[in-house]
């Protein structure tokens, strides 16, 4: 953030102890009409700059938080990742302190720690380094009348949003979410001192974004009204939408300022100083970048989606045809879009028909093929005990793009359906975690193919099922079949319809992956 101070006159500063000017460019002093006078008492030294001190904490009478809504209206549209903490009950779910199980940590080999082991040593050892992926801000908190002051932190919430004019340009499906420019987000807001403060209100770069619909200028100020003295509670009448109206290439900031009581009678170059951080959020950048470093900020990945037609059991009857719903590709949409992903999905041939893999007469696929076992598919069949890919997968996706025009699917995320049961009920399966390549089965939700493409993008489940060797699974919980309130609402958890987020080192690892 720059800052332009114009002064008519005289400047004179009074200081009667140290005064330190600390900068990580140049500072030029310059003088028109005049010179420039340097004097010290004990002479001038020159040496190598240091380390300018940072800012440890801050003070504040206000913070304001924000959350994703809880009525229903969030399914998960756009990106937005918070560590859960204690909201007093605001939030229904569970903080991740409660959460977390463990985690992947590099092996140290340097003393004093000399484990190499890939695990954390414990949960406390493993949420310090959760907290490490958030921006933290120590805040002290003024504290009401009669309470004792306290201090928390402030982690930093990261928001994805695609430009309107990115959003509106791209083409998809009748009923299809196209990508979000917009997010709804909740404010809980906590006010201590002892008097309300003259306003809150919030601050961004309106070249980039409207909040309500409104550009934060002076004349259009966003303000939160909920400025009572009080604990945390959530400021209904304070839900803000936030519109990205320009695509940027670096992380952009929006910020909460509380300006204490008497602020707005004083001179605004008084009132920029007076007021106090009490909220942020990051938004991360959403535009691509040209030239030798480019910078892929909003990526597209190419899926190809088949409907297999089978015949395991035999007979004219027994035919079945795998079909994908609606309803399963708008959360596959919004599942991509929180990591700024547009899928560029095919569905349909040269001539507009819906893509079809016949393999009612392919003996593998047929009752006594190596895929039958006792009248259901073997998605799990190998050839030797030591091959560590099941075969199913790769035999259906060599034998789709071996058909005439196949070809240009060669380097295509491959998404199958069919319509029966497999041996193990499972609902659907990719090749292996990031591979482009799986097959959804009778059984599966409106979620499997979500869970299941983002395991074909890199991302393991949240929760751990063996010991912690990849360092793409940062962070296992709990598991949520045994355990669903802490489960999290997660993509890559087991907690059926409940799931519906990504978190921001998943969108990292997601766009590594993606093309």
């Amino acid at each position: 953030m720059s800052r332009t101070r114009i002064v008519g006159g005289k400047i004179t500063e009074i200081v009667g102890g140290e005064y330190n000017i600390h900068s990580k460019g140049p500072i030029t002093l310059t003088s028109l009409e005049g010179s420039v006078n340097i004097t010290a008492g004990k002479g001038i030294t020159y040496g190598n700059p240091r380390t300018a001190p940072t800012i440890s904490k801050i003070t504040t009478e206000c913070i304001v938080e924000f959350r994703t809504k809880q009525d229903g209206s969030y399914t998960g549209q756009f990106g937005f990742d918070w560590l859960r903490v204690d909201d007093n009950g605001l939030t229904t779910e569970a903080k991740y302190y409660d959460c977390l199980e463990n985690g992947y940590e590099a092996p140290n080999g340097k003393a004093p720690h000399r484990d190499t082991n890939t695990e954390y040593e414990s949960k406390d050892e493993a949420f310090k380094s959760l907290e490490k992926e958030y921006n933290k801000i120590p805040i002290d908190i003024i504290p009401k009348p009669a309470t004792a002051p306290f201090t928390k932190d402030y982690f930093v919430p990261y928001l994805n949003l695609f430009p309107k004019p990115y959003s509106d340009a791209t083409t998809v499906p009748v009923g299809m979410p196209k990508p979000p420019f917009e997010a709804e987000l909740r404010t809980l807001v906590e006010v201590g001192g002892t008097d309300a403060p003259d306003q809150i209100r919030i601050v961004f770069d309106k070249r980039y974004f409207e909040i309500n619909g409104l550009d934060g200028s002076d004349a259009n100020p966003v303000l939160i009204s909920d400025k009572a003295l009080g604990a945390k509670r959530e400021a209904t009448a304070d839900t803000i939408k936030i519109k990205c109206i320009e695509g940027f290439t670096t992380k952009q900031e929006i910020k909460v300022f509380v300006y204490p009581k008497g602020t707005l009678a004083r001179p605004a170059a008084e009132q920029f100083f007076a007021r106090k951080l009490a909220g942020k959020i990051i938004v991360l950048p959403n535009k691509n970048t040209t030239g030798q470093n480019a910078v892929k900020n909003i990526k597209e990945q190419k899926f190809v989606f088949v409907q297999v037609k089978t015949n395991l059991l035999g007979g004219l009857t027994n035919i079945k045809l795998g079909i994908f719903t609606d309803s399963e590709k708008k959360s596959f949409r919004n599942s991509l879009y929180q990591s700024l992903i547009f899928p560029k999905i095919e569905d349909k041939d040269t001539s507009g028909n819906i893509l079809t893999f016949d393999l009612t007469t392919d003996i593998d696929y047929s009752r006594g093929g190596k895929f039958d076992l006792r009248g259901k598919f073997n998605e799990d069949y190998r050839v030797n005990s030591t091959d560590k890919v099941p075969h199913f997968f790769k035999d259906m996706r060599s034998k789709f793009l071996a058909l005439p025009g196949n070809s240009k699917y060669n380097d295509y995320f491959t998404v199958f359906v069919i319509a029966d049961d497999v041996y193990d009920n499972a609902a659907g399966q990719i090749q292996e975690i990031g591979i482009k390549n799986l097959v959804l089965f009778k059984g599966r939700n409106d979620l499997t193919l979500s869970h299941e493409g983002l395991h074909g993008l890199g991302l393991f489940h949240a929760h751990k099922d063996s010991v912690i060797i990849n360092s793409n699974q940062k962070f296992a919980y709990k598991h949520a079949h045994t355990d669903s309130l802490h489960g999290t609402d997660n993509i890559m958890s087991y907690n059926g319809a409940l799931r519906k987020t990504t978190w921001k080192w998943q969108w990292e690892i997601i766009k590594k992956n993606a093309k």
